[in-house]
């Protein structure tokens, strides 16, 4: 989970979205018992109050990085170990990336069994008929003859400004407005009465 947008411009920001974490993480406890969980940041304020603290000049230029690793392995093997020496070292992403292959690699030594034995895994591509012509992009598993998608869908070509119409982040890839002579203005949000 890269939550560098949260907290990019201000120190409050990650208060906003403490329910969704605390529900995401609650609703996927099984299955994150058995998994390696990263939540990382780009870096820390660039200005403001909080920047000029003792902890806001440290903070500046470190990633923020957590890691949770597998129960299974806490125990079992040294990677536990490895990440708390290394937390107290400086890190960058780069470190992140060595890490993850680190990780692969044991994994593969230890002949980890994926979970979704059986399953049958495909990239999905749609293209849409004109006026839109917008393409996307997903995947989708299959086990038990039922379609699952995993992750989401993505637009991969532009859709510039088609979906003006809408300010909805999530749903402007997704739309093609019906009335395109809006001459670039973008919908304003009402206010609830």
């Amino acid at each position: 989970m890269w939550a560098s947008v949260l907290g990019h411009d201000s120190e409050n920001g990650f208060a906003h979205a403490d329910k969704d974490f605390h529900k995401y993480l609650m609703d996927h406890g099984k299955q994150l018992e058995n998994s390696f969980v990263f939540f990382l940041g780009d870096h820390g304020l660039r200005f403001g109050n909080v920047r000029k603290t003792f902890v806001g000049a440290l903070d500046v230029n470190n990633p923020m990085t957590a890691v949770s690793i597998p129960n299974s392995l806490r125990n079992t093997t040294s990677i536990l170990e490895i990440l708390k020496e290394n937390a107290k070292k400086v890190q960058s992403h780069y470190d992140t990336r060595a890490t993850m292959l680190d990780i692969m690699k044991t994994l593969q030594l230890l002949q980890y069994q994926h979970k979704f034995k059986g399953a049958t895994l495909y990239e999905v591509s749609v293209k849409m008929q004109e006026p839109s012509n917008a393409e996307f992009k997903g995947k989708v598993k299959i086990l038990d003859d039922k379609v699952q998608v995993l992750g989401l869908v993505e637009r991969i070509n532009q859709y510039g400004k088609t979906a003006d119409c809408i300010n909805s982040q999530y749903h402007r890839p997704f739309c093609y407005c019906k009335n395109q002579e809006n001459d670039g203005k973008k919908a304003t949000k009402k206010k609830p009465n």
